[in-house]
This record gives C-alpha cells, sequence and structure tokens, in this order.
C-alpha cells in the first residue's frame, strides 16, 4: 500500500485523468487531493487557484484514489460555515492552507481548532520571503507555526514546503530565507525540535524541498527519516518518482519504509 499524501487537481495542465495515471505508473493507491485558496492570490504572481470544488468532484469521480481536502481560507469570515459544509459533502483533510499571514493569527488558530473538532488533519505551506522575493511568504516563522501547534492541541498538523525543510538544519539558512539549501546538516534544526517535541505536528516529504530536506547529507537524512518514521509521510507535489526511488535505495527497515508510505497517512485518516 502507498498513500501519496500531497497531490493537487487541475493544475500545470493535468486533468483528473492525469493524476489517475500518474498514480497508476508509479505504484500508488491513493492520494490526499489537496487545494489552494487564497483571497488575496490574484495580487500573487505565483498563484494558482485550486478550486475546492474541483477536489470534491474528482474525488467525486474516483473515490477509489483520492481522499478530498478543503483549504479554505482562514482570513474567510465565512470560514467555518463553509469547511463544515465542506465536511459534511466528503472533504476529510483542511489545506493545502498556503496564505501571506502568520500562522498562529487568531483567524488561523480559530480554523485549525474547527479542523481538530472534526478530525481532519491541516496541511499548511511555510515559506520565508527572500531578498530577490521580499513579498512572497506564507504562514509567518517557524515560531508562529510551533505556537499554533501549542495553541492547538486535538489538530494533527502537517508541515511542508521550503522553509520548513530548510530549518531541518542548525545552520541558520533556514532563518536567512535560503529555501533550498545545501550542505551537511548541523545539530539544533529547529524543525527536528518540533518533530521530537509536538505530538501533533508532523511533516509531508513532497516537493523538491522535502527531497532536499533529507538528501542535502544523505547520511543524516536516512537516520531522520528513522528517527521519525512515526511522524513523517509520503508525498510528492508533483509528477516523478524521485521521492520513493531515494527512500528504496537507502535500505530503511521494512516497517519505517511501510510506516512512512501509508500506515502513518492512513492513521491520520483511516481508509
Amino acid at each position: 500500500m502507498i498513500i501519496d499524501s500531497h497531490q493537487h487537481t487541475r493544475w500545470h495542465g493535468w486533468d483528473d485523468a492525469d493524476i489517475v495515471a500518474y498514480l497508476d505508473s508509479v505504484g500508488v493507491d491513493k492520494a490526499w487531493l489537496l487545494s489552494w485558496e487564497a483571497i488575496d492570490g490574484g495580487l500573487e504572481p505565483t498563484y494558482m487557484h485550486l478550486s475546492i470544488p474541483d477536489v470534491l468532484e474528482c474525488a467525486g469521480k474516483y473515490p477509489d484514489r483520492f481522499i478530498p481536502f478543503a483549504g479554505y481560507d482562514p482570513r474567510r469570515t465565512d470560514a467555518e460555515r463553509l469547511l463544515r459544509e465542506a465536511h459534511a459533502r466528503g472533504a476529510r483533510g483542511y489545506g493545502e492552507i498556503k496564505v501571506r499571514t502568520a500562522y498562529d493569527s487568531p483567524d488561523v488558530i480559530r480554523m485549525f481548532r474547527v479542523a481538530g473538532e472534526l478530525s481532519m488533519p491541516v496541511v499548511l505551506h511555510l515559506q520565508y520571503p527572500t531578498p530577490q522575493h521580499p513579498t512572497w511568504w506564507y504562514g509567518g516563522t517557524i515560531d508562529a507555526l510551533a505556537r499554533a501547534a501549542r495553541a492547538c492541541p486535538d489538530t494533527n498538523i502537517i508541515a511542508h514546503a521550503q522553509s520548513w525543510w530548510a530549518h531541518i538544519s542548525g545552520d541558520g539558512q533556514g532563518e536567512a530565507g535560503v529555501l533550498y539549501p545545501k550542505g551537511p546538516v548541523a545539530p539544533g534544526g529547529q524543525a527536528v525540535r518540533m518533530l521530537a517535541e509536538l505530538p501533533n505536528l508532523y511533516a509531508d516529504l513532497s516537493a523538491g524541498s522535502g527531497h532536499n530536506g533529507i538528501t542535502r547529507d544523505p547520511a543524516f537524512g536516512r537516520q531522520f527519516v528513522i528517527d521519525f518514521a512515526d511522524k513523517l509521510l509520503y508525498g510528492v507535489d508533483g509528477r516523478d518518482d524521485k521521492l520513493i526511488t531515494t527512500l528504496r535505495g537507502w535500505d530503511l527497515p521494512a516497517d519505517v519504509l511501510d510506516r512512512i508510505l501509508w500506515r502513518n497517512a492512513n492513521r491520520l485518516l483511516p481508509i
């Protein structure tokens, strides 16, 4: 069994059948299907609206392959009502949350707590601004994420994206806004500490950021996935096989690989 915990529908020219064909090609049984909604998205050059109705429609067409999420922007005044309605229509998770506000803001905390009440895990994107793009950021700081996890102990939160994985190392590159840092991982990474200390915090290994996080220092990365085998979820956020190739190439203990490939996702959202 393999569950991909980070997929999207109808983006970069994919249609629903393309995603199913991709999943078949890499041997993935099911995927969490995430949206992206930001009320100020039209102001962002990289924004690509990933419709919640489209997610629900795609999951309805392929109910044996997709587990739908509904990531209403927490800044919407009607976000709670909409999430409860989507949950009643079959949405099982809240995300992807990728918005230009701090994750410990009152709006976000309120919605994370609603998600927890509904047993909907949250998938969120953490990205710092860079000198080249000082206005491109999502979620504030990793400290804001830590405060949100502590403020919502009944909500399972799954961290993702560049600035989460940059904090796997204590070398300061994450704090400096380096999105894809290179070089050996230094002790003291805040992401490592948070996974160890916060029982409701998880991480998905998706995208170039997740793969870079665990492969920039392969010896560290292999031990990291063993140490946190109960906290990591397989996910791709695209159409490739580099993550699963890396994990299988590391000759991991069978139970570690099993937990990452599907058991952790199934524990959070039983199929």
